[in-house]
């Protein structure tokens, strides 16, 4: 814990705000998912079956790649759980503060023993920025699109 708290102070400022706010926002889709029916949560999530471009922007790699590395230190350290649609959707309203269209999609596949699961994540411009482990398992039965223009 100690070598956790060194690690944030040794941050520039603009890494320890957005860190702050992506552990902030864990906690604030942790508890939206627990307390609002999905119907309403899916309002906020861009337009149902529209997928947004294909065409990644190398421009926005570097923000991409520490919005990825954020909500996952963030998810890691939360005391509630912050499994793949709590990072989903924190990845997507940090990319979206920013204007960087994205797609959220959601999965079913069956475990082991026949049993349903679901799963959750997040793409910009084809490229997978959260939520990429096992992502081959699941039929995406929903997509949520964010588009900038």
């Amino acid at each position: 814990m100690i070598n956790k708290v060194k690690t944030f102070f040794r941050l520039d400022l603009r890494t320890k705000i957005l860190f702050l706010r992506t552990y902030i926002l864990c906690g604030y889709y942790r508890f939206v998912m627990l307390f609002v029916p999905f119907n309403k949560l899916a309002k906020k999530m861009g337009e149902l079956g529209v997928e947004s471009s294909e065409a990644y922007n190398e421009e926005l790699h570097p923000y991409i790649l520490k919005v990825r590395k954020m909500v996952m230190t963030a998810s890691k350290n939360t005391p509630w759980e912050s499994l793949c649609m709590v990072q989903a959707l924190t990845a997507q309203k940090l990319l979206n503060n920013k204007e960087i269209d994205s797609t959220i999609y959601f999965g079913l596949s069956k475990d082991e023993n026949n049993e349903p699961i679901a799963h959750a994540w997040l793409k910009h411009g084809g490229k997978i920025v959260v939520g990429e482990k096992g992502v081959e398992r699941f039929s995406v039965v929903a997509r949520f699109g964010s588009v900038h223009i």
